[in-house]
């Protein structure tokens, strides 16, 4: 016993010593514990961490073999919060508590030398969210495993030329570019890394099956037990990053796609994480300001869903929502990256044609011909106002509703050819 008190007051003078006074935190966590005799500390841990897989946060905790006092803090706002606990038997439960020494939240979890896996709750117990936190340095991304996009070069013995393959959270799609038409399949992961991809759902009855290895950059085909072998290079790729901020009443976070294009990237920081990503940020959140029920009472999550992507364009959706609406804010997209420049719609026509008009009847003319079998009939053609592109054409998609769903409609690109500027869409 004595061996491990004399290490524990080495380890305890080691983080004060190496932090500082100017380390704030530290300072809290300690001056709440009550600057113990360092022989009545078992341990002092210094944890960094996720709330919810988005926040990043970090939390100094010590023992004296009986009570747990601490403090954490959000690291994108700095609010901090103090910490009392205990083991109760079965798990370790810490109180959270604000400055004015309000209930705030609890974690529940279990703790090892490394890394405290916790659920935390509100006072009511209506919000409950993971944290994962440990003293090694930090592997997990920041808003979670989100995704990538990769579009490649294909030499093989049929006519395919291109593919494009992105996943973001569990969605996996790869596109396959023939020279006059594509293919659009969902995929599923086989390995933890998602390097090796299997065609969902398939049937060997099916008559063809793929398989993709990105990190060999292969892909083969399977048919009537045969197989065809395409090797891939490499053309363009993207991730998607994310933005996070979190304070006493606020949790926001927002997904962007991120290329090596550093046109691209300005442009998407300005039009989305700049312009809509200022949640919580332009007051700092003071606690004394918000009763208890404000505890996590605001979120906002931004994310983007992809109906394109390849070396010349990347189109989709962005979808932000909000707890103080009902409705959320959808902004199609699409941007080329040959001009380095955002793809208006109004602009792909040529002068003279009523956009919003156009667009309205030919939509008018697909719901007509869905006739009795179509279940979103409620919606009417003005109403698929959120426009992006697609291989086929416009995607044309109605505002999320809560109660009937999101309905879409693409007009093909033959159809519009005739009111369309030259070469204004790469990709058609």
């Amino acid at each position: 016993m004595k061996q491990k008190v004399i290490f524990t007051f080495t380890f305890v003078f080691i983080v004060l010593k190496s932090h500082g006074q100017g380390d704030a935190l530290m300072n809290m966590a300690m001056e709440h514990f009550g600057k113990p005799e360092a022989r009545s500390v078992w341990w002092l841990k210094d944890f960094k961490g996720y709330f919810d897989q988005n926040h990043a946060i970090r939390m100094v905790l010590a023992t004296d073999n009986n009570a747990f006092k601490g403090a954490y803090e959000y690291l994108s706002s700095g609010e901090k919060f103090y910490l009392d606990g205990n083991y109760d038997g079965e798990q370790i439960v810490l109180v959270e508590s604000d400055s004015l020494g309000r209930t705030t939240g609890i974690f529940k979890g279990d703790m090892n030398d490394e890394a405290f896996y916790a659920e935390w709750s509100d006072p009511k117990n209506i919000a409950a969210v993971p944290v994962f936190l440990t003293t090694e340095s930090q592997t997990v991304n920041p808003c979670g495993n989100l995704g990538w996009a990769h579009h490649f070069a294909v030499k093989g013995q049929d006519s395919i030329k291109k593919i494009s393959v992105w996943k973001y959270e569990e969605e996996i799609n790869v596109q396959l570019f023939y020279p006059s038409t594509q293919m659009l399949l969902q995929m599923e992961c086989l390995d933890d890394q998602c390097y090796q991809l299997n065609q969902n759902n398939a049937d060997i009855d099916e008559e063809s099956h793929w398989h993709i290895d990105l990190e060999k950059k292969i892909m083969v085909n399977i048919v009537d037990q045969r197989e065809t072998l395409y090797n891939l290079k490499s053309t363009k790729s993207l991730y998607f990053d994310c933005a996070s901020y979190m304070d006493f009443d606020d949790k926001f976070s927002m997904v962007y796609p991120i290329s090596s294009s550093e046109k691209f990237n300005t442009w998407i920081l300005a039009n989305w994480a700049e312009k809509y990503g200022s949640s919580g940020k332009s007051i700092h959140k003071q606690q004394n300001n918000y009763s208890v029920s404000d505890r996590v009472s605001h979120e906002e999550y931004g994310n983007v869903h992809l109906d394109f992507f390849n070396d010349k364009m990347i189109s989709g959706i962005f979808i932000l929502q909000s707890s103080k609406y009902a409705e959320a804010t959808e902004l199609p997209f699409a941007y080329n990256f040959d001009r380095e420049k955002e793809i208006a719609i109004a602009e792909i026509f040529l002068p003279g044609n009523d956009v919003a008009v156009l667009i309205e009847q030919m939509v008018a003319g697909l719901k007509n011909e869905r006739g009795d079998g179509d279940e979103f009939a409620r919606f009417q053609a003005k109403e698929y106002r959120l426009v992006s592109i697609s291989w086929e054409g416009l995607v044309c998609r109605t505002p999320f509703s809560t109660i009937y769903g999101q309905d879409k409609v693409i007009v093909a690109k033959d159809k519009l050819k005739p009111y369309l500027k030259k070469n204004a869409v790469p990709i058609w």
